[in-house]
């Protein structure tokens, strides 16, 4: 065999593998390019807010602008996404009957957002209820996943468990429910740092004490006038995602509900900012929507769905809001 006939069969199986690992290879890069694809359409569909406008249910990714529409037969109240974050589910509430036999039926409806379906889960009747008093109802899913609806007026609350697989309803303790519904803190441990509620100057400011035992002071409100019988009210906070800052609220007056400016504040005690005059129902009763480290959502009193960071830099989402969530 000669020289130059033994390079020509060298040449073949150098050459074939190379074609092989050429194939691999643009197998592997088509197949990476499917899965970006397929995560950038997920990321793209996701809606990460729904948000009630008038009969109006609106699904919306808040990176995007892209928003959906989904139509409801009575006023869209209370929007609440379950722990999958697949599935939103809210009220549709319709007011029907004379003075003395006004009531209100609360319809519970499922949006499943993979599939466009829209369908009916119960629905409960509450007699003497006017939807424009200060009432409140209200969906909300628990750490387990249960869904549950309170109503409450000035008088009482009462509150329900939801089967959402046998579309039932049945009341549930009430005390019971609402701890597990605790939106906000006064006290809070994390890392060997706590934070919480000191009587300063008469009245509750937040202080942090580190696990060497500094005391660092976070909140300076003694110049916000306090009605007299509201003074051992403690602030009530809640701490940011990457627990740089936290945002807090104190009660300054009682009407029929509490009430109390909102503000922000680093965990060094630097920066606190005044965020809104009257927001303490934004952390003590709804849910605070962190959308980053240090942004989060709210309605404000115009109606106005807003996003507003720790340095009190605020942002119009859509207006004509009166309820919102968001996937967490």
């Amino acid at each position: 065999m000669s020289t130059s006939d033994h390079k020509r069969k060298l040449k073949i199986p150098v050459l074939s593998a190379f074609i092989i690992m050429f194939v691999i290879f643009s197998a592997m890069t088509y197949q990476h390019r499917v899965q970006m694809n397929r995560k950038a359409k997920a990321i793209y569909s996701r809606k990460d807010i729904a948000y009630a406008r008038g009969n109006n249910l609106y699904l919306l990714n808040i990176t995007t602008g892209d928003s959906t529409c989904i139509p409801a037969n009575g006023i869209v109240a209370s929007p609440t996404f379950d722990n999958s974050g697949r599935n939103v589910y809210f009220l549709s509430n319709t007011e029907s009957g004379a003075e003395n036999n006004h009531f209100v039926t609360c319809n519970i409806f499922k949006y499943d957002i993979d599939a466009g379906k829209l369908s009916q889960v119960t629905s409960k009747r509450f007699d003497n209820l006017w939807l424009e008093l200060p009432t409140h109802l209200n969906l909300f899913f628990d750490k387990s996943d249960v869904l549950f609806l309170t109503m409450f007026d000035l008088e009482n609350v009462q509150m329900f468990q939801i089967d959402t697989k046998q579309n039932q309803l049945q009341v549930y303790d009430s005390e019971q429910a609402l701890e597990s519904r605790t939106v906000c803190s006064d006290s809070l441990t994390f890392n060997g740092t706590v934070i919480v509620n000191r009587k300063t100057e008469g009245i509750y400011e937040l202080v942090l004490q580190k696990s060497d035992g500094t005391l660092t002071r976070l909140s300076h409100t003694v110049l916000y006038k306090r009605d007299s019988e509201l003074l051992d009210e403690k602030a009530r906070f809640v701490l940011s995602p990457d627990r740089k800052s936290l945002v807090f609220a104190i009660v300054t007056e009682m009407g029929d509900f509490l009430h109390g400016p909102l503000f922000s504040v680093d965990l060094d005690g630097k920066h606190q900012t005044h965020l809104l005059e009257d927001g303490f129902d934004r952390i003590a009763i709804q849910e605070t929507y962190w959308i980053s480290g240090s942004s989060f959502l709210y309605i404000d009193d115009n109606g106005n769905l807003m996003s507003v960071n720790v340095i009190g830099e605020k942002k119009l989402i859509r207006k004509h809001v009166s309820a919102f969530t968001a996937k967490q």
